[in-house]
């Protein structure tokens, strides 16, 4: 059974600039340390020349963004297969209409794509799809894309990665292309995980320390929490990998409740990490309180983010989920000496 676990793969699409932005960072991050076999061989195949090769299809209506992450380079640890990418001239010019109608021929040509990968799986397990709702291309041509890979692999599951944009405004229409999306999404995909430009933002400056805040460092944020929450995870004591398929029917076991966020401890930068030792005690309680009141940061939590006990009884806020999973990466606690 285990074996059979490890060999379930997870085909990538990524569509548009932000879901091909985020694609590059969630790979890198899924390869950093610690990377097991297993995640490794679930996300990725080994190309031609024995290349490191990202189980993944890159989509844009627009060459630029596909032909910088697709480009070669030597000191890569992984790439895309050349012949896994699909781009046209014209964008969506950020209608949800004209990228979910006009852009079928585009529809179809990833269609077959993702077929060719599929047919290098052992055993398909689902797919994870990487997009944007503010735009035409993310949300248009992404949700068509969910709604046929529904149709076609009726038994895998489908997690869209969705980027929902700053509430302060990044696209006029921004409000009707996440609207349109949702509502297809909904019925076509297991679950939609949701990620906050604002809350990423917000890691950015208290916990990551940055002054000048780019879309890099917010994708890379998001892709970093993304592949900690995807990377084989082990139930209690036991040596079996788990499932994705397992999480999803437990996070979104009710067909109405498929709304997914992610939150993880610790947040800093990379070059404070070698300096810091955590217990696991010191990292549950703050993340605790960061599920409870759906704050995306550890530091900043007042007495009025926390939950109230008064009267006796936890009052959680309308925010707060139907289901929750835990994932720890790390070594285990020592034990306690005889």
């Amino acid at each position: 059974a285990s074996g059979s676990v490890a060999r379930m793969s997870l085909v990538t699409v990524q569509v548009g600039q932000a879901g091909n932005q985020i694609g590059v960072d969630f790979f890198h991050a899924l390869l950093d340390p610690p990377c097991d076999a297993i995640t490794r061989d679930r996300f990725f195949r080994v190309g031609a020349g024995k290349a490191l090769t990202a189980r993944a299809i890159a989509v844009d209506m627009e060459a630029k963004v596909v032909s910088a992450i697709t480009a070669p380079s030597a000191e890569a640890r992984w790439r895309y297969a050349a012949d896994r990418v699909h781009f046209q001239r014209r964008g969506a010019g950020n209608n949800w209409a004209n990228g979910y109608m006009s852009c079928m021929p585009a529809c179809e040509r990833v269609l077959d794509l993702v077929q060719r990968e599929v047919e290098l799986c052992e055993g398909l397990a689902g797919f994870l799809v990487l997009m944007s709702v503010a735009g035409g291309t993310g949300s248009g041509l992404g949700t068509r894309i969910t709604e046929e890979l529904r149709k076609l692999y009726p038994h895998a599951f489908i997690i869209n990665q969705v980027v929902w944009p700053y509430a302060a405004g990044e696209v006029i229409v921004q409000n009707y292309n996440a609207v349109l999306s949702l509502s297809r999404l909904y019925q076509a995909a297991d679950a939609v995980v949701i990620a906050f430009n604002d809350d990423a933002h917000l890691v950015c400056t208290r916990m990551m320390h940055l002054k000048s805040i780019t879309l890099f460092d917010i994708n890379k944020v998001v892709a970093g929490d993304l592949a900690n929450a995807l990377r084989v995870a082990f139930a209690g004591e036991s040596t079996t990998p788990t499932h994705v398929a397992d999480m999803l029917a437990h996070l979104c076991a009710h067909a109405d409740y498929r709304l997914l966020t992610i939150q993880a401890v610790p947040q800093m930068p990379d070059t404070y990490r070698e300096y810091t030792n955590y217990q696991w005690p010191r990292l549950l309680r703050p993340l605790a309180s960061m599920v409870t009141a759906a704050y995306p940061c550890e530091e900043g939590l007042t007495a009025a983010h926390r939950p109230s006990t008064e009267g006796g009884l936890r009052r959680r806020p309308s925010t707060s989920g139907s289901s929750g999973s835990s994932l720890l990466s790390g070594a285990a606690p020592a034990p306690a000496p005889a």
